[in-house]
């Protein structure tokens, strides 16, 4: 049986090799979609067992695009690797216009602008592979989750000084006490939210 997606109606595609060639000929008239359904994930995970099953998973996380576009990028990156063709700059554009919230998924803005501005000239190279290694780079993780850990723990500290200077000025109020407990409380949660939604997005 071919692949039986509507993205790939055209082309028959028996073979997982015909996948990336097929869709890099689909990407001159790229339909304003994913480029890859349900149909070809599924294709993917029966006809190519290679290192895909694990990263399937966050292609069904509607909740979390940057999550999705970056699963479905490892996905193709890894089968350019092992299948080819060596360039694909149709499919490397496509997937490039989709890369937006993967991008913003970093806290550091200047490190946003870079990725933004090199973006254009990787796409052109046509390897789904530098695209990655420029989106996904473990070291600009590394570096942009300390960055942002060490401003939540200066931010707290900061917010926990205001609270005690209220908890301690001279006459203050039953409803300064109450107002400082709900800042403390506030700042915890937002810590909490913060570091929980920046593991579940690089993960």
């Amino acid at each position: 049986m071919p692949c039986l997606s509507p993205l790939l109606k055209d082309y028959f595609v028996m073979d997982d090799e015909e996948i990336l060639p097929a869709m890099e000929q689909l990407a001159a008239n790229a339909p304003d979609t994913l480029p890859m359904d349900r149909h070809i994930a599924a294709f993917i995970s029966t006809r190519f067992k290679k290192d895909t099953n694990n990263l399937m998973k966050g292609l069904g996380n509607r909740e979390l695009p940057a999550l999705v576009v970056l699963s479905m990028l490892r996905i193709y990156s890894i089968m350019q690797w092992r299948l080819g063709p060596k360039k694909l700059p149709g499919l490397c554009g496509w997937i490039g216009k989709l890369l937006g919230p993967v991008i913003d998924s970093y806290h550091s803005i200047p490190l946003r602008k870079r990725l933004h501005s090199k973006l254009q000239g990787t796409i052109a190279k046509g390897s789904l592979i530098e695209v990655l290694n420029l989106i996904d780079d473990p070291i600009h993780r590394r570096e942009d989750e300390t960055e942002f850990r060490n401003n939540l723990v200066e931010y707290a500290s900061m917010n926990a000084e205001i609270a005690e200077l209220m908890l301690t000025s001279d006459g203050q109020s039953r409803e300064s006490q109450k107002t400082a407990n709900r800042i403390s409380a506030g700042v915890s949660l937002f810590l909490s939210i913060l570091i929980i939604t920046m593991m579940i997005v690089v993960s």
